[in-house]
Formats: C-alpha cells, structure tokens, sequence
C-alpha cells in the first residue's frame, strides 16, 4: 500500500488501473479466503491488532515514550507515515529500488512500535538500489 503512490506516477493510466484492479481483486480474494477458514480471528491478528498495538518492550520508535506514557497520541501515528511515504513516492527520481526503499524507510521510522525485525523490511532492499542508476 505505501508503495501506490510510486506505482502511480511511475505507470501509464491503463497501466496503474490494471495494476490497481489485479492487486484489489487478489488482495480481496485471498482476504475472503482466510475469512472463511478463520473468520474474525484472522481479521483481528492480520489487520486489527495492527492498529491497537502497543508494544513498549525492544521499541526503537519515535513514539516510545508516548506509548509508555498516558498521552494517547500514537492513534495518530499514521499521519508522519501517511505524508511522508507518499511525499516520497510522488517526489524521488531513479529506479524502482531506490524510491521502494526510501518509502520504506519513513515508514519504518516513523512506526509507532518499531523493533529490531523491522530492520529487515528496508535491509532487503539495499542491495538494489547501486544498480539503479540516479539514486538521489
């Protein structure tokens, strides 16, 4: 989903609606099918948890103290991860490798639980992007 923006800009008009039509409609495919299997359990650990998690313990997040502390700010953790994933996507010049892993990285950095294993969500890229030619 962060990576939209990117793809947008990135595509022809017939190219991103058939891209955006096929990622949807598997996306909603499989979500029926572990519904089915599952019901509301999947829905609650795949995407709910996501949004009520607070996870104080390995937390390397901007947001630590206010997930700690009685302030309920981090609802609003999105927002940084929101504008800036899609500033990036919309503005960044290069490769496909370079801007996925900008986009990557405000989104890392700006997560409200931020522990050691999401190091692996950008670490991954990084060895594409020298490959790409007009990095920055």
């Amino acid at each position: 989903v962060i990576y939209v923006p990117a793809i947008a800009v990135r595509l022809s008009h017939r190219d991103f609606l058939g891209f955006a039509v096929l990622s949807l409609s598997t996306f909603m495919v499989l979500v029926a099918f572990f519904y089915k299997l599952y019901g509301m359990e999947f829905l609650q650990c795949a995407y709910l948890h996501h949004s009520q998690r607070k996870d104080p313990q390995h937390n390397f997040s901007v947001y630590f103290f206010l997930v700690n502390g009685s302030a309920d700010v981090t609802r609003f953790a999105f927002l940084p991860q929101l504008c800036l994933s899609t500033y990036l996507g919309l503005r960044s010049s290069g490769g496909w490798a370079p801007v996925f892993l900008l986009q990557t990285l405000a989104f890392v950095a700006t997560n409200k639980v931020l522990t050691a294993q999401y190091f692996v969500w950008w670490f991954c890229l990084l060895p594409a992007v020298p490959l790409s030619r007009g990095v920055w």
